[in-house]
């Protein structure tokens, strides 16, 4: 029987990355490939503690803080959009090189995360870091019986939430034409599909998505935000691969990957520097045995060019 500590880790850790995975679906799905995801995550892992803790600077350890994580897991989302208009600007406007604007945008949310932190810290909190605390309050019982409810119930909320992406892709016009710019831009083009109009859309909710993945790994982390988020955008974006670009499977191999990781993690006897390693060996094995099955769409990683249809 899996312990508590197990459950609590792996649902959590599973929802950050079917968000951070489904975050960088969007772009890809019109052609954009999105390397910026753990910037945008650190973004909004940045926008989620600052607010978190000015409530908790206000309302103290009250019961009604519980439930003011939503909004600030929304103000993240929200205030991470203008970083993926940015990224929209270097890829959809300027046409630059997707991988290299990823890059440039990856670098700038890391140094921004850090520059702010610690000032803001001081003068908000009167500390030298920022932390979020809701995850010591969502919780019953105590030590290794403890069960954080928040945890499971962003798990389900999630999953839910996908299954309306799944039918929102398949059954809406939104969504197939969402599809069929991945594929050939042009010809969605032709049939009168403003092509720059969806990819800029996709981008908004593309970073909309990172941003509250980023917000949650603030929620379930123990420790003061150092201005990253452990590279897990970069976990994410595997996952996607390995996924072969099916929302379904990257649900499932993302809770598969939570699972595996967290167990490995809490096993006595590897040392603590090999338990940190696993995810990025895990996330190699994956990509190295999933990619030739992977079809990513066909013209991602292209920038469109209406006049050169």
């Amino acid at each position: 029987m899996p312990s508590l500590s197990l459950i609590n880790d792996a649902s959590i850790y599973a929802a950050i990355l079917i968000l951070g995975a489904l975050s960088g679906f969007f772009c890809e799905r019109v052609g954009i490939a999105n390397i910026s995801i753990n910037g945008q995550m650190i973004i909004g892992a940045l926008v989620f503690t600052l607010f978190s803790t000015i409530i908790y600077k206000y309302m103290g350890t009250k019961t009604e803080t519980e439930y003011t994580f939503i909004v600030c897991l929304i103000i993240a989302g929200i205030l991470t959009i203008p970083t993926s208009l940015l990224f929209g600007f270097l890829t959809i406007k300027l046409k630059t090189n997707q991988v290299i604007a990823g890059t440039a945008i990856n670098l700038l949310a890391s140094g921004v995360a850090t520059f702010v932190t610690y000032p803001l810290g001081d003068k908000i909190a009167n500390k030298t870091s920022l932390s979020s605390d809701y995850l010591g309050l969502m919780k019953i019982g105590d030590g290794i019986n403890t069960i954080y409810i928040g945890s499971i119930l962003i798990l389900i909320a999630v999953v839910l939430i996908t299954i309306g992406l799944i039918i929102m892709m398949k059954k809406t016009p939104f969504g197939l034409r969402l599809y069929a710019i991945g594929e050939n831009p042009n010809a969605a083009d032709a049939q009168g599909i403003n092509v720059y109009k969806y990819q800029w859309i996709a981008v908004s909710i593309s970073g909309f998505i990172a941003g509250i993945g980023g917000g949650l790994y603030m929620y379930a982390s123990r420790s003061p935000f150092g201005g990253e988020v452990g590279g897990i955008g970069f976990l994410a974006l595997a996952i996607l691969i390995a996924g072969a670009w099916r929302i379904p499977l990257i649900v499932v191999v993302s809770i598969a990957f939570a699972v595996i990781t967290k167990t490995f993690s809490q096993i006595d006897k590897i040392p603590q520097e090999i338990g940190k390693l696993i995810p990025y060996v895990i996330t190699l094995i994956a990509l190295i045995s999933f990619s030739k099955y992977s079809v990513a769409p066909k013209n991602v990683g292209i920038p469109f060019d209406k006049s050169k249809r």
